[in-house]
């Protein structure tokens, strides 16, 4: 495997757990989202 592969693989990774930190996020109330948006 590649080093390209590697650094793709990471980032797949990374994406993916930042939809699920986002998803986790998404179920608090929407005024603590704003508070951290600011």
């Amino acid at each position: 495997m590649t080093y390209d592969d590697k650094r793709r693989r990471l980032a797949q990774q990374q994406l993916h757990d930042l939809r699920a930190y986002m998803h986790t996020c998404w179920q608090a109330p929407a005024d603590t989202i704003l508070i951290w948006i600011k």
